[in-house]
């Protein structure tokens, strides 16, 4: 039971890369005759189908698990870098993307927002609730701008003060 207990966790470790590497392979095996006559008539591609012509059915399987469980670490390793790179530069394409469609269909948005603004500026007038209302709703385009500014400051930090203070005796 203890040696159960103990493989369990190194189990959890292969499930996931070994389930990205077969989605990936059942990819590739999908679209293989789309694949250009050139590369799949490559020395390459023709020594492997040998090379596994050769191998017995449970050597296969093992080969073809172990190829599938290096294909799902690589796209762990591009899928974790791929993550990063949209966690930068999605907000602020989606800003200009949006400024972009505002400024574009101007003559649209400009007098539908004039007239929501409006509606909402004199309903809560009426209600004794601008101020309050306004403020909050600042608070709430404000405090995600702060955090991104605060994490871009953060990341400009790290890159560029790599010196270490040092301490004269």
């Amino acid at each position: 039971m203890n040696f159960l207990s103990e493989l369990v966790p190194g189990a959890r470790q292969l499930r996931t890369p070994l389930a990205v590497g077969f989605l990936w392979l059942l990819v590739a095996w999908i679209n293989a005759p789309r694949i250009p006559d050139h590369i799949r008539h490559s020395l390459l591609v023709g020594r492997a189908i040998r090379d596994a012509s050769d191998l017995t059915p449970v050597l296969l399987v093992f080969a073809v698990s172990f190829g599938a469980y290096l294909l799902g670490l690589v796209f762990e390793i591009l899928d974790e870098a791929i993550v990063k790179i949209l966690v930068v530069a999605l907000p602020p394409v989606l800003l200009v993307t949006l400024l972009l469609l505002l400024i574009g269909l101007w003559p649209i948005t400009l007098p539908i927002a004039i007239i929501i603004t409006s509606a909402a500026i004199w309903r809560r007038r009426h209600q004794r609730q601008l101020i309050p209302e306004l403020m909050q709703r600042l608070i709430s385009i404000a405090l995600p701008l702060m955090d991104y500014a605060y994490w871009l400051w953060g990341v400009a930090q790290r890159v560029w003060s790599a010196a270490r203070p040092r301490k004269i005796n």
